[in-house]
């Protein structure tokens, strides 16, 4: 059973985390189980100043703690506790982010969720938060974007 089936809706618990099979995606993206072919994009994605102010990543990153930071999600494949993707362009393959369950808890059945999107994608982060705080599309409810630490 691949990640999240069932949690939290009544249906059977699940007890560790595999890569979901198909692979998510649609026309214009797919998350791809991270990789060492990940490490240098994530390295990048360390390098910017946004990642720094806006997450937890102690950012900017060496090529060994990217490659630190990949290999401990694909630890986290292989054993069922974490689950780590790229987020990439369905046609080119580039890399346009990065998207995990970075924590999981089975007993408790429930995961926390993080994700950081490359800076040649946050053309939509412009649109989409004003003064440090999400803005809302048409139908969706309030929430706050990660404070400034």
């Amino acid at each position: 059973m691949g990640y999240g089936h069932g949690m939290g809706d009544g249906g059977p618990a699940v007890d560790r985390l595999a890569p979901p099979e198909p692979p998510l995606g649609d026309d214009v993206l797919q998350l791809v189980p991270l990789g060492e072919r990940h490490a240098a994009p994530m390295r990048d994605l360390g390098d910017d100043a946004d990642v720094a102010r806006f997450t937890w990543v102690r950012a900017p990153l060496t090529d060994e703690s990217a490659r630190a930071w990949v290999d401990r999600y694909v630890a986290g494949w292989q054993d069922g506790t974490l689950g780590g993707f790229a987020i990439e362009g369905r046609d080119d393959g580039a890399f346009l982010g990065f998207a995990a369950l970075v924590r999981f808890d089975p007993e408790g059945r429930e995961t926390e969720l993080g994700g950081i999107v490359a800076p040649a994608v946050r053309v939509l982060r412009s649109m989409h938060f004003k003064d440090g705080r999400r803005t809302t599309w048409p139908g969706t409810p309030a929430c706050r974007a990660t404070p400034e630490r």
